[in-house]
């Protein structure tokens, strides 16, 4: 059963579980989060909110009663929809989208007959409306299907191991408004794919490398991607899309072992910066220009062997010149997680907060973060659980914001940016469970939005995904 009739303005917000190029341009302001909850009556169904407590509503009893239809994959366009997994209890877990109101949110197609469903998964926006996602039938097993929202415009994109046998499709990456790339097994292997979003523009990338794991543009032809070659190892390897031709080896990070480059994330000028190991510095930061020698390290956070694992690159500013980040640190040799600024140069990295355990970051302002934070300075401060922190990128303005919870722990999690400087979160207080929050950064400005399952019991939202108004450049 539907219950959302009226109609909602569209929202800004990047919302995309894949690569989002430095130029991609919001054009709205307008908060309008689609999430999942559960009343303790519906179960766990589909809600939207405007970040009102009267405009925080169920969307949609998709599985009708106290059973969950269990929403998952929540993943937005930029003509303001969102694509979800989720299950009516007859058609098993299918694809589903909805625009935020009543008549707009529907199965898109039943893709496999039956009570099982396809299970899609692994659901990423690739522009122009469409999505690609990994979907299960009785013929061809889990392959590459596509959808722009319609039946017809729902179909299998391709089969890369013919027949009932699994080609396990992941690691789906947007290149540009037209190009994605993803992984597929074919004859036992996991090959590297790139597409068009058509059957006849899907084609394997030539060459023995296996297994990609991330892949980034650094320009509108040259891709970076973190894939095995057979004798020598996980590295970061250079492609180009006009040409077609083999990948070739951007630069050998470490000289013992692979380098595992993660977390690829550009910077205005096009550069990538990312984690890698080096052989004798670690895990560490590094930033590439998609050339061999513009491939290096920017800093030696750790300093010895020892790793500081960087990674959740935000961009602080809207033109992406300086960006936050976490470091996990490691345990063992005594190197505490903290948080950190960098403009991509040595000098311009500077540690924010030390021994403060960081997720979660996102942008709410120019220039402003908020983020789901940990503070590990004594037993004091970690009675406290995870609670929301903000900073400006200085060490002055990296404090923590509230606890929502003075009789425990805060246990909040699940940040989204949602426009109009705010951010949207789930967090408990003394005598309610799990509930949304918004906060704008400030003690003053963070409150809890709706007690969604009333008293102690938690509707432990998550999944806020904005419906978002994008454009590429």
């Amino acid at each position: 059963m539907l219950y959302l009739s009226r109609t909602f303005v569209l929202a800004a917000g990047l919302a995309f579980a894949s690569f989002i190029p430095a130029k991609a341009q919001i054009v709205s302001d307008e908060a309008v989060i689609i999430f999942t909850a559960n009343d303790g009556v519906h179960g766990r169904e589909l809600w939207v909110t405007d970040g009102t407590h009267d405009g925080t509503v169920l969307l949609a009893d998709i599985n009708e009663g106290p059973d969950n239809s269990m929403p998952q994959w929540l993943t937005a366009t930029e003509d303001g929809r969102v694509f979800f997994q989720a299950n009516n209890g007859r058609n098993g877990a299918e694809l589903w989208v909805t625009d935020g109101t009543s008549d707009g949110t529907r199965m898109v197609r039943d893709i496999r007959d039956g009570p099982e469903g396809s299970s899609p998964s692994s659901i990423t926006y690739i522009g122009n409306g469409r999505v690609v996602f990994s979907a299960r039938t009785d013929e061809a097993g889990r392959e590459t299907w596509i959808s722009d929202g319609t039946f017809l415009g729902t179909f299998q994109l391709l089969d890369s191991t013919p027949g009932p046998d699994n080609g396990s499709p992941r690691n789906f990456t947007r290149l540009s408004e037209s190009t994605f790339m993803f992984g597929a097994e074919r004859n036992e292997q996991r090959r590297i794919w790139v597409s068009d979003g058509t059957p006849e523009g899907t084609t394997m990338v030539p060459g023995p490398l296996r297994d990609m794991i991330e892949a980034a543009p650094i320009d509108d032809t040259a891709v970076v991607i973190n894939a095995t070659h057979p004798n020598r190892g996980r590295h970061p390897w250079i492609y180009d899309l006009s040409t077609g031709d083999r990948p070739e080896l951007l630069r050998r990070i470490n000289n013992v072992t692979s380098s595992n480059p993660r977390s690829f994330t550009q910077l205005a000028n096009g550069s990538l910066i990312f984690q890698a190991r080096h052989h004798a510095r670690g895990i560490e930061l590094f930033i590439t220009d998609g050339t061999r020698g513009g491939t290096k390290r920017v800093k030696d956070l750790a300093r010895g062997p020892a790793s500081s694992s960087p990674r959740n690159f935000t961009p602080l500013t809207e033109d992406r010149d300086i960006f936050v980040f976490r470091t996990v640190g490691d345990a063992a040799e005594g190197v505490a997680p903290g948080l950190w600024r960098t403009d991509g140069t040595g000098s311009g990295t500077q540690r924010l907060k030390n021994r403060l355990e960081v997720t979660e970051i996102v942008r709410i302002a120019d220039g402003l973060v908020v983020f789901r934070g940990f503070d590990r300075r004594n037993e004091n401060t970690m009675s406290h659980g995870a609670t929301p922190w903000v900073t400006d990128g200085t060490r002055e303005g990296t404090r923590r914001i509230t606890r929502t919870n003075r009789q425990g722990t805060s246990h909040s999690q699940n940040f989204a940016a949602i426009g109009g400087g705010l951010a949207i979160f789930s967090s408990r207080s003394g005598n309610r469970g799990d509930e949304p929050y918004i906060t704008d950064g400030t003690a003053e400005g963070t409150f809890r939005l709706k007690d969604i399952n009333p008293g102690a019991a938690s509707s432990s939202p998550s999944f806020f995904t904005p419906l978002a108004v994008m454009k590429m450049p």
